[in-house]
């Protein structure tokens, strides 16, 4: 029997494949994802929904976010602040926007992030937010595997509201390895479907 994969095994061969994706089939599928983002009766419940800026190869929200955001759904996204963590990684906070993408300017790692005028989510407040959460790889039990920086691991602390994760198709693994501080995933959307994490 081969021998599973560890982590960074599985984070090395799922970048791979996401990053290899064909733009045509990028954008269709994205649409997609889209498209079944609007069926999930939790965002339309939702008050505030925390979501992500694509960083080029994760799947772009930003039909979702605009089309909502017209209907008065209120959005907050990560912000990197100082690098204040023992790993010396960057902290985060989530920040509330009202113009996309007017509000963001270009953050830790390159990617977009809300201005730094922008007032931040009280903590306390992230247990009542939905969540639309990028990653490298996932599985049917919700277990996520991110980039290894546990970004969203700090941001979700011990539970935080619904999570689904937003990911393309191909990057469902057979299993991935969890750890104490992983938080697993409520529901999962690609552009194939919705699926309820076991």
């Amino acid at each position: 029997m081969p021998q599973a994969l560890n982590k960074s095994e599985i984070r090395k061969k799922y970048l791979r494949l996401r990053k290899n994706l064909a733009p045509d089939f990028r954008v269709q599928a994205d649409e997609a994802i889209c498209m079944n983002l609007f069926s999930v009766r939790e965002l339309e419940a939702a008050n505030t929904v925390a979501a992500y800026f694509s960083d080029g190869t994760e799947p772009d929200l930003s039909r979702f976010v605009k089309d909502m955001m017209c209907k008065n759904k209120k959005f907050c996204f990560p912000r990197s602040r100082e690098k204040t963590n023992s790993t010396g990684e960057y902290e985060y906070d989530l920040a509330e926007i009202s113009d996309y993408p007017g509000d963001f300017v270009k953050g830790a790692y390159g990617i977009p992030e809300p201005r730094r005028t922008l007032n931040a989510i009280p903590e306390n407040e992230y247990d009542e937010l939905l969540w639309l959460i990028p990653g490298v790889a996932f599985d049917m039990k919700g277990r996520r595997l991110g980039r290894g920086k546990a970004v969203y691991d700090r941001l979700l602390g011990n539970g935080a509201g619904f999570k689904i994760g937003v990911f393309y198709e191909c990057q469902k693994c057979a299993s991935v390895p969890e750890e104490e501080h992983d938080r697993p995933l409520d529901m999962i959307v690609t552009e194939k479907g919705v699926y309820r994490c076991q």
